[in-house]
């Protein structure tokens, strides 16, 4: 799918395939300031931060949903057995280990992090966020506890 957009305030046009909707089932295009950061090509680059930007990035994932599960005042086990088990889920897609389709096509993520404008730092392949969540998911839940946090305590940040 080619669709092309323009960026009036710029003056700039632009074809894009990946930006925007993928399938009936995907959120709406992306706003105009998050569409400028592809206006140029982007580079994949390995310079061995990925593993630490992904487990970063799972333990914030099980904060976020273990936030999102206090505001339920459910017992703080069930709290814990079911942020493992929801950001285990979430990280599978991302890790495309779960593997799904939409509208008879494949979606292959592939995971990678902003590093600099025009770099994105890539493992290679495939990630393995997944693997992390049930190894951080305690520690997670000690640091908050140590630190007093809960759902209820962010939201008025």
């Amino acid at each position: 799918m080619h669709a092309e957009f323009s960026l009036a305030n710029r003056g700039y046009r632009h074809r894009r395939t990946t930006i925007g909707r993928f399938c009936s089932c995907a959120a709406p295009p992306l706003s105009v300031p998050h569409l400028l950061r592809w206006a140029s090509p982007m580079k994949l680059v390995s310079n061995g931060s990925f593993d630490r930007r992904q487990q970063a990035l799972a333990a914030e994932l099980i904060r976020t949903v273990k936030r999102e599960l206090e505001k339920a005042d459910a017992p703080p086990e069930l709290i814990e057995e079911l942020s493992g088990s929801i950001a285990f889920s979430v990280a599978s897609l991302i890790d495309d280990v779960a593997g799904f389709e939409c509208e008879g096509e494949a979606v292959n993520p592939m995971l990678t992090f902003l590093v600099a404008d025009d770099e994105l730092e890539f493992a290679g392949g495939n990630s393995w966020m997944h693997e992390y969540i049930h190894r951080l998911l305690p520690s997670v839940f000690e640091e908050d506890a140590r630190q007093g946090k809960s759902g209820t305590d962010e939201q008025g940040a």
